[in-house]
């Protein structure tokens, strides 16, 4: 078993859907997907093999913390390099690199001799790695090699499911794959030597290039050689454990039994109505465990709802069980969240709503008898059938209701905590002869807390034998049942921007898009902090969802607020970041100080009509996070605010009179769920103040009728004003957001027309117009850069221009719901094109083109009334 709050999706998406083949007159969903065969081999080494015209590296990760192997890749990573652009720089600090984090290196200096054909042995080691990483510099396309290495690796690509991350040196993405510059001066050599058919074979894998994602010197690290081979080793040591963990089948060690027992005691085809609660210390595996029950019995009820972290939503202020109400409301009777003025009004709406209904909640992470009155109390609130599960470290909790059993969830077998620290130290499982002896201590010494071992253990994987030993040691100064101590050894061992980012996390960005918090993590660091966000997740800290969305172990979340805590355990005032009550009171009591970097102010009742004013912010000169949840500002904030990154201001009227407010650095503008209208008074203020403004969040903004001109957020990336339910007009202004690489629509029902102006935005990544009243698209020529084009749910949608065809970076394809009855020809061209969906579609028939969609690995057909298939 592993850790609560371990995403079952990930385990499943491990999964592969086959392709299904009947296409007469039955409805039916294709899923094309390919699947990795990678599995454990004993104690098989695992190599890499870096090769380059000229010479190369060998990496071997089978020392003596990292030995594993993966079935059918007898190495890691196969580098392909020009020799003569990067040998001895950057490929030379990249092999350092490695072997500083942990892996063998053995160097290869063996040169290909002129005139020689590229080696079998050579295209085995491509065939045989697990990555291939191509270093695409000025030169790479003049040699025939390298052509020939990447011609292969494309085909491996296909055949085999192999990652491929190429690396920009000193040369475009679009110079590789169109084959400008030097690389169109190369061509025109090879032409003259290389028979014609061997030519276009290397032009068509250049031509791929746009469906990878790899990374650019000039772009991803400004020119800095070393952060970006920080960021290659974090991303290629994350894909080795990504692939190790997805191969092997259950990672949820041990999990069987404990199903199997909560299944037999659920019993769903009895008629009564059952709360079965799950009990046992924080990290032990309870939500996993719940989780993998409540998906295995989803299809045998009327209506479900998982409602997850009760005990820290109720906590965050008064109005935390009344969310937790609406939300199981809204899920049972698939409706809209409701709103209600008092809990008790809340239980009167669930009591009477349900009796009726057979239904399966799962409640996760209770711990206060409260929370239960409030969702779930009684066994007359639910129809005959109905479950109810309970997940809570507090075995008391579960005297309501009385009529319930309990199953206490115990510390894992010895056997099989070596086994899941084993998974994640050293991607086996089972320890190597040399570390056995060392494993089996560390094991013991952390207890059967998957949690724990599943931090520790990703702590471990590549370092050297002392820190093995050196973190034995400071385990057996842990008293045994101190859990966060023994989590805090992975904490301390972060660099200091690293914990920084994991307190954030911790104290106030648990699910937030990843893409947004980086802005500020980007300004503040002054570099960019994806490679930092994959060591957080490569140690296990933290999770990250197919959404972007930051997730953490509750239990990781509380060694981080304690942490914070601890920095000034009696004035709360001095302490870094606030939250809670303590924010209320630290800034209704003028309490503040310049130690202050973040506020997390949440709706309380009693807010509702306050005004906040400069003197109660006068002493926060090192703000640069505030949530304001229903509440206002008044007065001149001149001078006030200096370093404020990002406002999250839920405004409940537009009665703000707040002057001057110095947000001249502000990245991040969320006014999602606010009365703002496009003239609202405070507009003047913060247009003329936010030049850099990076995100703008507008969504459920139920009063806006218009966008506001955006023409002053020139710098803006990403746009939401998703789920405006008056919106009307888009400012033609959108068209000057010259950087603008994501735009969130979804069910702006009345928007009838996307502007002409989107189509020359060549920086747009991300369109999503969802449930919108768009009757057409415009020609799109503009789009290159675009990746994800969603257009579910438009039921005036009929057609796709054929322009779509020159999107040769777009990626996922969304078209579900819509009046699309015919998609054309062009379509064929998208070389990039993943994922295409047009379930609930008047289609009929798919164009002769798609058979050339060879990166396609999803294609959903479901209710529609496809006939031919070429």
């Amino acid at each position: 078993m592993v850790t609560d709050g371990s995403p079952w999706l990930s385990w499943w998406a491990c999964l592969c859907v086959s392709f299904l083949s009947s296409f007469a007159s039955i409805v039916v969903t294709v899923f094309v997907m390919k699947k990795r065969s990678r599995s454990t081999a004993g104690t098989t080494s695992n190599d890499a093999f870096f090769h380059g015209t000229g010479g190369g590296y060998r990496v071997d990760t089978s020392g003596s913390s990292s030995a594993s192997g993966q079935r059918g890749y007898e190495y890691d990573v196969f580098l392909s390099f020009r020799g003569e652009d990067t040998r001895k720089g950057f490929t030379d600090c990249l092999y350092t690199a490695l072997e500083g984090a942990g892996i063998r290196v053995f160097r290869d200096n063996e040169r290909l001799g002129i005139g020689k054909e590229i080696g079998r042995e050579l295209l085995q080691g491509i065939k045989r790695s697990s990555i291939s990483i191509p270093i695409f510099s000025e030169n790479y396309a003049s040699s025939k090699w390298c052509l020939k290495e990447f011609a292969f690796m494309m085909e491996c690509r296909e055949a085999r499911e192999q990652i491929v991350l190429p690396i920009f040196y000193d040369v475009t993405p679009n110079e590789v794959q169109h084959q400008t510059g030097s690389y169109a001066r190369a061509f025109r050599q090879h032409a003259k030597k290389q028979d014609p058919e061997t030519v276009q074979r290397w032009r068509r894998a250049l031509a791929e290039v746009g469906s990878l994602k790899g990374w650019e010197l000039k772009n991803e690290a400004n020119g800095h050689q070393g952060k970006l081979i920080k960021m290659i080793v974090t991303k290629v040591l994350r894909e080795l454990k990504k692939a190790h963990l997805c191969v092997n089948n259950n990672n949820l060690v041990g999990i069987d039994n404990h199903m199997k027992t909560v299944v037999r005691m659920l019993s769903v085809d009895a008629p009564d109505v059952r709360f079965i609660g799950i009990w046992g210390m924080g990290g032990i595996g309870k939500t996993t465990l719940a989780k993998v029950v409540y998906y295995h019995m989803l299809d045998d009820f009327d209506s479900c709802s998982f409602l997850q972290d009760v005990r820290e939503i109720s906590g965050r202020s008064n109005n935390g069980l009344r969310q937790l109400q609406s939300q199981l409301v809204a899920d049972l009777l698939k409706c809209d969240r409701p709103e209600f003025a008092t809990i008790d009004e809340g239980i009167s709406v669930v009591k009477r709503r349900f009796r009726e209904m057979k239904v399966l909640i799962l409640l996760d992470d209770v711990d206060s008898v409260d929370q239960l009155k409030a969702l779930a109390a009684e066994l007359d609130w639910f129809g005959q059938g109905s479950r109810i599960i309970i997940t809570t470290r507090n075995k008391g909790t579960l005297e309501v209701p009385r009529e319930h059993q309990v199953y206490e969830v115990n510390e894992m077998e010895e056997e099989q905590g070596l086994q899941l620290f084993c998974k994640h130290a050293l991607r086996r499982d089972a320890p190597t002869v040399r570390l056995r002896a060392l494993s089996e201590e560390i094991v013991k010494r952390i207890g059967g807390l998957p949690l724990a071992l599943e931090v520790i253990g990703s702590f471990l994987h590549g370092k050297s034998e002392d820190t093995w030993k050196a973190t034995l040691q400071k385990l057996k100064i842990v008293p045994n049942k101190e859990v966060e101590h023994r989590l805090r050894i992975s904490y301390d061992a972060l660099e200091h921007e690293q914990q920084q980012m994991f307190l954030d996390i911790a104290c106030l960005f648990s699910r937030e898009d990843k893409r947004t918090i980086a802005h500020m993590w980007k300004d503040q660091y002054k570099f960019s902090p994806e490679a930092d966000i994959e060591v957080l997740q490569l140690l296990s800290l933290i999770k990250i969802g197919e959404d972007n969305m930051l997730r953490m172990h509750d239990q990781l979340r509380d060694l981080g607020r304690g942490i914070v805590r601890q920095e000034n355990p009696k004035e709360p005032g001095k302490r870094s970041r606030l939250w809670g009550d303590e924010a209320v009171d630290v800034l209704l009591k003028k309490q503040g100080s310049k130690n202050i970097e973040a506020i997390q102010l949440e709706y309380q009742i009693g807010l509702e009509d306050r005004c906040f004013e400069p003197s109660e912010f006068r002493k926060l000169s090192k703000l640069r996070f505030l949530q304001l949840d229903c509440a206002n500002l008044a007065g001149n904030f001149e001078n006030l605010l200096p370093t404020l990154r990002w406002l999250r201001w839920k405004i409940p009227s537009l009665d703000c009179t707040a002057t001057n407010l110095n947000v001249k650095d502000l990245l991040i503008l969320d006014l999602s769920n606010s009365k703002v209208t496009h003239n609202w008074n405070a507009w003047n203020s913060i247009q003329m103040m936010t030049m850099k403004l990076k995100v703008l969040d507008l969504s459920y903004c139920k009063e806006l009728t218009r966008t506001p001109d955006l023409s002053p957020f020139c710098n803006l990336e990403r746009l939401n004003i998703s789920n405006c339910e008056r919106l009307q007009v888009i400012d033609p202004s959108i068209g000057k957001l010259k950087h603008l690489a994501s735009l969130n629509m979804t069910d702006c029902r009345f928007v009838k027309e996307l502007l002409e102006q989107l189509d020359i935005n060549e920086t747009l990544l991300e369109l999503v117009i969802d449930g919108t009243g768009i009757k057409k698209l415009p020609t799109l020529d503009g789009l290159m850069k675009l990746e994800t084009l969603s257009a579910n749910n438009c039921a005036c949608l009929t057609q796709i221009p054929s322009s779509i065809g020159h999107l040769t970076s777009l990626a996922d394809l969304r078209l579900d719901q819509s009046k699309i009855s015919e998609l054309p020809e062009s379509i064929g061209s998208l070389v990039t094109l993943r994922r295409l969906t047009v379930a609930g579609t008047p289609l009929r028939e798919l164009p002769k083109s798609i058979g050339g969609l060879n990166s396609l690995v999803e294609l959903v057909l479901s209710r529609t009334r496809v006939a031919r298939f070429h």
